[in-house]
C-alpha cells in the first residue's frame, strides 16, 4: 500500500534535500496464499518474530512485522520471507 500527501504541491514549497530510502515495515500475505504456501510453513518463518493471524481461524491471512520503517536492515529480512515462502511453491 503506498501513502500520499494530502496536498500533492505541498512537496514542491520544501527545497530539495537527501532522504535515506524507505525500510519496510510489514507484509500481509493473504488468506489464499497462505493456503497456496502452507498454513504450517507460512506461520514459520526465518524471522525473529511469528506473524500475526488476520481473519477466520479456518482460513487466516498472516501479518508479518519488520520494523518500524527506521532500518534498512529490515530488507534482509524481507529477502528471506520471500524465500522461505516461494520456496514452499517449488
Amino acid at each position: 500500500m503506498r501513502g500520499l500527501r494530502p496536498d500533492p504541491h505541498a512537496c514542491h514549497t520544501v527545497p530539495a534535500h537527501l532522504e535515506h530510502p524507505p525500510a519496510p515495515v510489514s507484509f500481509t500475505l493473504g488468506a489464499a496464499d497462505v493456503r497456496a504456501v502452507g498454513v504450517a510453513h507460512a506461520r514459520h518463518p526465518p524471522l525473529p518474530h511469528r506473524p500475526t493471524a488476520l481473519g477466520p481461524a479456518a482460513g487466516p491471512a498472516l501479518h508479518y512485522r519488520f520494523g518500524d520503517g527506521t532500518d534498512a536492515s529490515a530488507w534482509a529480512d524481507v529477502d528471506r520471507l520471500t524465500r522461505h515462502l516461494s520456496a514452499a511453491r517449488t
